[in-house]
């Protein structure tokens, strides 16, 4: 059988081309589900040289080959007894080691003479005594001859006491692992599947019509038979256009056409111009059904499909790790490291419990197993998501599985890890507002009581205030009273210690007298500036005039005179006369040297300060 990668989303070497092989029907057949039972394990590592592979082996090989198509709906839980000829012996006959397994130590008990089996009898089967011996090859192709879920027929005598017990670790009837209970959340989820819509609220389902929900803003999960499914692709693209060139690569190997939708769940660059691109299907119906709801939400919505949730909740896991998330009637299954999709597919599911759900659990997590093979990543970790199930039942050995709550339905328990605490919205459907909103929202409570308080403290505040300014208001009245009654002083003193007209006059002219008397006592005398100028004046020099003027506290004095000396040699006197006037705290005001036929004249006006 060849391997097809027509309905390979998950196939993340290549992309789908055009001309890919057609669906081989090999894998819906009773082969590929007998060699997918969990009582069968795999084969050895080394297979005889002569031994040829059957169809069971063959696709056993390709698991990943299995669609994600709603055609396993309708695969019977159980196979007929008159199939079974059709199978070829290579398929059914299980390695030696797994034929013969050995009991433990402490479970054989001492063989008698009557039960004894003969050497050739393999010690899974307990012969009668009566029995005839069988050849060595008989039982290896009789526990393969029932089907998984089969039991197995009671035998003809009652075992030996020494005959060794039946391996129990692959059967489909043991009994499986249980989820762990967790108190029923406070927070709502709405979840929109192929059961209906219901309203996941304080332990509780409770089912909703088609206009319901909508009255406040919720995490709305929807998982209906229009969603395709995840998937991953590499493409030749930087992470800008991967979108673009995995739809037209999807597009030509027939995995997308005009009815169907491609969402971007992830984006790793691999190279300078290569990405790996997670997405995720969905039909344009589906998608437009998603957006029609949140255009009729008021509050808004916080909108994820199963991909999208599963997503969420497997970033916040370290290295490789593969997440299974189980609605009513299908699952979803991806491989996520360091936020990115390596693999993906969503499963249609026949039963949501019981042997046949678990065999197509764990023939979903083979996939994985030879997923990686193919694409080089291995997982570290399993983590398992209940939806909505109606058992807590655990399939996988292996497995972490988140706690689940019940919650309470007209028919009885259902069990759901929703809503989810820690998830991480940057996948969801909705717009980054709508996730910022949905992160913020644990801080509302706190915020409104941030807002309580800010409130209280405004209101106790502006009492405060209030009195404040009634307490300053009166101060400032009593501060005007005293001001008015100080004023009332001041005028009766200023009206008993004032001067009458008539004696203020007489004492402004007692005042001028006595000032000028200081003054004309503070003046030089005349004939000591006269003689002051004189000896101040140089010798080539004469002086004409002078005018003296008293004013208060100073003399003005005004020069006239002439330099008898050639005009070159008159100026550089006339400079250090002034200089030398100066020198005797006269301020020289004005100066003026004159030159004519009849001699040099000049003028000069002095100012003295005196007194004071």
């Amino acid at each position: 059988m060849t391997q097809d990668p027509k309905r390979r989303p998950d196939a993340v070497p290549e992309a789908p081309t055009a001309d890919a092989a057609p669906l081989d029907d090999d894998f819906l057949s009773p082969e590929h589900v007998l060699a997918n039972m969990p009582h069968i394990p795999e084969p050895a590592p080394e297979a005889p040289a002569d031994s040829t592979p059957g169809p069971a082996a063959e696709n056993a090989a390709h698991p990943a080959d299995l669609p994600p198509s709603e055609d396993l709906v309708e695969l019977p839980s159980t196979w007929e007894v008159e199939e079974l000829p059709e199978i070829p012996a290579e398929a059914l006959t299980p390695p030696p080691a797994w034929s013969a397994p050995q009991p433990p130590a402490e479970a054989v008990s001492p063989p008698t003479p009557s039960a004894a089996a003969p050497p050739e009898t393999p010690p899974t089967e307990a012969a009668p005594p009566d029995a005839p011996a069988t050849p060595p090859s008989a039982p290896q192709e009789k526990p393969a001859a029932p089907p998984a879920d089969t039991p197995p027929a009671p035998p003809e005598a009652p075992p030996a006491p020494s005959s060794a017990p039946e391996p129990t670790a692959t059967s489909t009837d043991a009994p499986l692992a249980q989820i762990p209970v967790a108190p029923a959340p406070a927070t709502e989820v709405v979840l929109d599947c192929s059961a209906g819509r219901m309203l996941l609220a304080r332990g509780e389902i409770t089912l909703l019509d088609e206009k319901d929900g909508l009255e406040r803003f919720r995490l709305w999960v929807a998982d209906t038979r229009d969603t395709l499914g995840p998937g991953a692709v590499r493409v030749d693209a930087p992470p800008k256009y991967a979108p673009l060139l995995a739809r037209r690569l999807l597009a030509r190997g027939g995995e997308l056409d005009d009815t169907t939708t491609l969402l971007p769940l992830s984006r790793k660059r691999l190279g300078p111009n290569h990405t790996l691109l997670g997405f995720h299907l969905m039909t344009s119906a589906e998608t437009a059904r998603l957006g029609h709801l949140h255009a009729k939400s008021r509050h808004g919505l916080l909108l994820h499909d199963a991909s999208s949730l599963l997503l969420g909740i497997l970033r916040g896991e370290r290295g490789t790790v593969a997440g299974f998330l189980q609605f009513p009637g299908s699952i979803t299954a991806l491989v996520v490291r360091q936020g990115h999709v390596l693999w993906g597919r969503r499963q249609m599911l026949a039963e949501d419990h019981g042997p046949a759900w678990a065999s197509a659990v764990r023939a979903l997590q083979a996939d994985i197993t030879f997923a990686g093979k193919e694409n080089g990543f291995e997982v570290d970790q399993t983590l398992w998501v209940a939806g909505l199930t109606p058992t807590r039942d655990l399939p996988l050995e292996d497995a972490r599985a988140l706690p689940v709550c019940a919650l309470r339905t007209e028919t009885g328990t259902r069990y759901s890890a929703l809503p989810l605490a820690h998830v991480h919205h940057g996948a969801s459907l909705t717009s980054p507002t709508e996730r910022l909103a949905a992160a913020l929202r644990p801080w509302e409570p706190l915020a409104w009581a941030m807002v309580l308080l800010l409130g209280l403290f405004l209101t106790a505040g502006g009492l405060w205030l209030h009195s404040t300014a009634a307490d300053l208001a009166q101060q400032a009245e009593r501060l005007a009273a005293r001001k008015a009654e100080l004023l009332r002083d001041l005028a009766q003193v200023q009206q008993e210690t004032a001067f009458s007209a008539e004696h203020a006059a007489l004492a402004q002219g007692v005042h001028a007298t006595a000032q000028a008397v200081l003054q004309a006592e503070a003046a030089p005398p005349v004939a000591a500036l006269w003689n002051e100028l004189a000896r101040l004046k140089p010798e080539s020099c004469r002086l004409l005039t002078l005018e003296m003027r008293y004013e208060p506290w100073s003399v003005q004095l005004q020069l006239t005179g002439g330099i008898e000396l050639p005009m070159t040699q008159a100026q550089a006197v006339f400079d250090a006369f002034q200089r030398d006037l100066a020198a005797a705290d006269y301020t020289v005001a004005a100066a003026d040297l004159h030159f004519d036929m009849d001699g040099n004249a000049f003028t000069m006006t002095l100012h003295r300060n005196f007194g004071k």
